[in-house]
């Protein structure tokens, strides 16, 4: 996400447990991802604003496949409020 949004991670790899990644999306409303991710996954992807960063939890376990997580990088590269 950090190549495709040009974003540094909040963490740097070696202090990320292959949980849910907190990533930076500039020019996103939060709430009206969340409803949209939802709407498209059926998943709850936390989405919330915190100080000036608007900021997603992705949900990524250690037993998420590459293809299961390209649409929703994919998606969150592309998806902008209306």
């Amino acid at each position: 996400m950090a190549c495709l949004t040009g974003l540094p991670a909040f963490a740097s790899p070696e202090f990320c447990a292959p949980l849910r990644l907190a990533l930076p999306l500039p020019g996103v409303a939060p709430q009206w991802l969340k409803a949209h991710l939802m709407s498209l996954w059926s998943v709850e992807v936390p989405c919330l604003r915190c100080k000036s960063h608007a900021i997603v939890r992705l949900p990524v376990q250690g037993y998420t496949t590459q293809p299961q997580l390209d649409p929703r990088t994919q998606t969150l590269t592309t998806e902008r409020a209306p």
